[in-house]
């Protein structure tokens, strides 16, 4: 519910920079650098079992992405496209880590695809 929440927001920020026009100080780019590193480093840090702080260091996450992007346009294509490298790589480790957390996480009551399967999020493509 997180990511999609944070989703949303960041069709938003993206909206009001590319079709209106608003142009976003450089500093946005590193608010949004910290956002993703509060997204990335509450899985194994913080261990919370609050669902509400969760969805909403998820959404962060994702919002970070979107303000890291608008911080960075107008720098160059090639810094745009790092930074859209930087994320889609952020978000693969985002579900990497929780597929670690989820194994650390002792007789959870959830069925992972099998016995002795550990959960994989990229599960099929690199096994």
């Amino acid at each position: 519910m997180g990511l999609l929440a944070g989703a949303s927001t960041a069709i938003v920020i993206a909206t009001i920079h590319f079709l209106s026009g608003f142009a976003f100080p450089a500093v946005v780019a590193y608010f949004g650098l910290g956002c993703v590193v509060i997204g990335l480093l509450h899985i194994p840090l913080l261990r919370t079992s609050i669902p509400l702080l969760r969805c909403a260091l998820n959404a962060i996450l994702v919002s970070g992405f979107a303000l890291a992007l608008v911080g960075i346009d107008g720098r160059g294509l090639e810094l745009n496209l790092m930074t859209i490298g930087l994320c889609i790589f952020w978000m693969f480790t985002r579900a990497q880590l929780s597929s670690w957390d989820h194994e650390r996480i002792q007789g959870c009551g959830h069925e992972c695809g099998g016995k002795g399967e550990r959960p994989n999020a990229l599960k099929g493509r690199l096994r």
